[in-house]
């Protein structure tokens, strides 16, 4: 197994959370870091993707995330 320098690590870790702010600003949406990478991760549909993370339909009005 590959042993991934902490440098790397820390510069991909910005990259994700640079991505995932310009997609909340994009879409205009207050989704939490952690509800938007459970939907992309989980959801093949790009379409669905967008509606999922701009649209606060919850069950029960609480995010699981």
């Amino acid at each position: 197994m590959a042993i991934i320098e902490p440098e790397t690590l820390n510069l991909t870790n910005q990259k994700l959370i640079d991505s995932i702010n310009t997609l909340k600003s994009n879409l205009g949406t207050k989704a939490t870091n952690a509800k938007i990478i459970s939907i992309v991760h989980s959801t093949p549909c790009l379409t669905k993707c967008v509606n999922d993370i701009k649209v606060n339909g919850y069950n029960n009005g609480i995010d699981r995330l």
